[in-house]
């Protein structure tokens, strides 16, 4: 009995690690062979009350693109409260560090973070739901606490690849309580791109709790092959935007 168990554990583990194992270079950031574009976003930073009413809001819309590391920013629109603050914003955007720098700025980093069990393999153990569409994954009892997460990945079973990415960190930052974000993935080019992301969140100390939710809208999303790719069919603008 106990051998059939600890097979049958076995074989659930490898189906898991298979399943993760194919979607390595088919989630955007996970080694895409893409990382020049350019794209549209929305990012709305909101302060919540205990019973998660909106207290505060900013609205900000810019404009990226990226090329040969570095990243050019517009800032197009930018709303407080329901006040327009795009003067205001503008001149506190305007410093050196959001230039970029050679070293610093891709695509691929800007919209989401990667899978972490794609990244760092040998520090993840995984299962797979029976229906096999969500992969859980958490940290090895072992494994070095940085930069770590513990979550689960819904997949489309008629591709396979990510609905959505629910994870949050392990262990938690210091003073911060609760942390979770969710990650809903469209098409684009045959690989699962970042739609949106929503971080939410509450930390504090002793009596003073902060509640917060961060979301981020992509679209407009326009890719370009890097230079080891030239000699690749040239790929179409219209075949590269992000559709819903």
């Amino acid at each position: 009995m106990l051998l059939l168990a600890f097979t049958a554990h076995t074989h659930a583990g490898d189906e898991a690690r298979q399943t993760a194992s194919a979607l390595a270079g088919r989630v955007w950031h996970d080694d895409t062979p893409l990382a020049d574009g350019s794209f549209q976003m929305t990012c709305i930073v909101e302060e919540l009350d205990g019973k998660g009413a909106v207290t505060k809001s900013l609205v900000l819309e810019h404009r990226r693109e990226f090329k040969a590391g570095r990243m050019t920013e517009r800032l197009i629109s930018a709303l407080e409260n329901g006040r327009d603050v795009t003067e205001k914003q503008r001149k506190a955007e305007a410093h050196p560090e959001r230039r970029g720098s050679s070293a610093r700025w891709s695509i691929d980093e800007a919209l989401a973070p990667p899978l972490p069990f794609l990244i760092r393999p040998d520090s993840y153990r995984l299962s797979l739901s029976p229906a096999g569409n969500v992969l859980t994954y958490a940290p090895h009892p072992g494994a070095k606490p940085h930069r770590l997460a513990r979550g689960s990945v819904t997949l489309d079973p008629s591709d396979g690849l990510p609905l959505a990415h629910r994870f949050g960190p392990e262990p938690l930052p210091s003073l911060v309580r609760r942390i979770e974000t969710v990650v809903e993935y469209g098409r684009l080019h045959g690989i699962a791109i970042p739609s949106q992301t929503t971080t939410e969140g509450e930390g504090g100390f002793l009596f003073i709790t902060k509640r917060f939710r961060i979301t981020m809208r992509y679209r407009d999303v326009q890719l370009e092959p890097k230079p080891a790719d030239a000699s690749a069919p040239p790929l179409s603008k219209e075949s590269l935007r992000l559709r819903p």
